[in-house]
């Protein structure tokens, strides 16, 4: 029976699909216009990571990967200051630069797990 059971819960978690990451990408076409606050929320993707970050209620960090240039550098910390300024915590905001990325700024939403044998919740 405990077998059963066993095989059972594998097979459900087998069956569940891991959710679509919440990512916004910024291409170097972006950058080379002026950009003010306006411009920002109009981004679609950047507005669904920012929902999802203030859904997440601190469980959540946000990466921006960004090409490893000065340029790149500049892109990223002018993104982590809208960010900012659209309410995600500079605490939660990781930069790092990627060569995967030569032209674009990506953010990503990450979960964190802060408790992750659910210690707190026994």
């Amino acid at each position: 029976m405990k077998a059963m059971i066993f095989f059972a819960s594998v097979m459900f978690a087998m069956s569940v699909t891991a959710a679509e990451p919440v990512t916004a990408v910024v291409g170097a076409e972006f950058w080379m216009n002026p950009r003010h606050g306006e411009t920002m929320i109009k981004l679609e993707s950047l507005g669904k990571v920012v929902r999802a970050y203030l859904d997440a209620e601190g469980e959540a960090r946000l990466r921006i990967s960004h090409p490893a240039t000065e340029s790149g550098e500049l892109w990223a910390g002018e993104m982590q200051g809208w960010l900012v300024s659209l309410g995600v915590a500079s605490d939660r905001i990781e930069r790092r630069a990627d060569y995967a990325h030569d032209d674009a700024v990506e953010v990503l939403l990450e979960s964190v797990t802060t408790d992750p044998l659910n210690v707190k919740g026994k």
